[in-house]
């Protein structure tokens, strides 16, 4: 009984942070591809003060998006785990 709350904090924060990662890799890849625009995301590498900014408003939105996405999917397959184990 004590075991369902850890198992539910560990899955929210597990695919909350699988989420994270793949709204990296989204943005990442659709720069590469050049959906948002040529060349933006190496500017984020660039020593000039307001370069990049674009890039890494761009990276954390993505994560934000992905990271909701990704807490809400493990609190229900975790409630559907734990429930599962009830009947």
């Amino acid at each position: 009984m004590l075991k369902e709350p850890f198992q539910l904090i560990a899955s929210v924060i597990g695919f909350g942070v699988l989420g994270a990662a793949m709204g990296i890799l989204v943005v990442l890849i659709a720069g590469a591809m050049g959906a948002l625009g040529s060349g933006w995301i190496w500017d984020a590498f660039d020593p000039a003060p307001s370069a990049g900014w674009d890039a890494f408003t761009w990276i954390l939105l993505s994560m934000f998006v992905f990271g909701i996405l990704g807490t809400a999917l493990g609190g229900y397959v975790c409630y559907r785990i734990t429930r599962s184990k009830d009947k």
